[in-house]
């Protein structure tokens, strides 16, 4: 009976262990990605990294006093659960369309307003948080001490620019994801750049934005198949009309009607992203990676 009893403890601490585990999220794993502050609250955010079903992700729009260490309280807290089978890179989540989303009270309720306010992703507790991501909608600085609900300090741990973006108030924004690298170091600086936002204070923006495709961050390529190869897999079909190459930061670099012309200068110069032309569509931006 004893060992049957070992048994079942053991079997139930695999159990417990294999139910708990989760992806150990890094600053600068998720990036939002769209907003509307103007009732109804909604925001999208994108996954930068392969994420394990079960993984936990807290959301707050408290801001973070710095002469404190701490959240000011007034506000509320979403926590998000990744669903079973886990998100791959690339994955957008929408609030409150998607499901997984609890909301709680920290002596207040979650309500983002067009005053200003913030979005600030952690791990981890309210207490002792292990900071993600940040976005501040109020000013383009950040805050050391808050006296309000619509200002924040830049969380420690977090980068100004990469891992954290502070913009204008301008209350409904999504970004424009036309050009910008999927890389994701370059596509969390190239995100911090206003101008390449869709921005209104007085329209809502739609979310998710269904004409951006991520999915091509989980593209890899195995080690017997050629760069070219790989790369002319991506192409939905060869009828196009005009190929468009972009550098790494997104700028225009040149147009070919020639693939292998494109895919020469992408490996020579370490490009990263192409358009397609076809004579009656425009493929989404499709990524290069090396």
């Amino acid at each position: 009976m004893r060992n049957i009893c070992c048994a079942c403890a053991i079997l139930v601490q695999v159990l417990s262990f294999t139910v708990t585990a989760q992806t150990v999220l890094q600053p600068g794993d998720v990036a939002v990605i769209g907003y509307n502050f103007k009732d109804p609250d909604q925001f999208s955010f994108i996954f930068l990294r392969e994420v394990e079903a079960g993984t936990i992700l807290r959301i707050t729009d408290c801001g973070y006093d710095a002469t404190l260490s701490a959240f000011r309280v007034g506000e509320g807290l979403l926590t998000y659960t990744v669903p079973a089978g886990g998100l791959k890179a690339g994955s957008v989540v929408t609030y409150p369309d998607d499901a997984g989303f609890v909301s709680q009270g920290i002596s207040g309720f979650f309500g983002l307003t067009v005053d200003g306010d913030q979005l600030i992703f952690f791990q981890g507790t309210f207490v002792t948080p292990a900071f993600i991501y940040a976005l501040h909608v109020m000013t383009e600085s950040w805050a050391e001490a808050i006296v309000n609900n619509n200002t924040t300090a830049l969380p420690p741990g977090l980068t100004d620019g990469v891992t954290a973006h502070s913009f204008s108030k301008i209350v409904n924004s999504r970004l424009n994801c036309t050009g910008v690298a999927i890389e994701p170091s370059l596509f969390l600086t190239q995100a911090a750049d206003e101008t390449r936002w869709e921005r209104s204070n007085a329209d809502r923006v739609s979310l998710p934005d269904i004409t951006c495709d991520y999915s091509l961050l989980t593209l890899k390529h195995s080690a017997t198949e050629t760069l070219f190869d790989f790369h002319r897999k991506i192409l939905s079909d060869s009828n196009y009309k005009e190929i468009v190459v972009y550098t790494a930061d997104g700028n225009l670099y040149f147009s070919t009607q020639s693939l292998d012309d494109a895919l020469n200068a992408i490996i020579r110069e370490k490009m990263y992203i192409f358009k397609v032309c076809y004579p009656d569509r425009l493929e989404v931006v499709k990524v290069i990676r090396h």
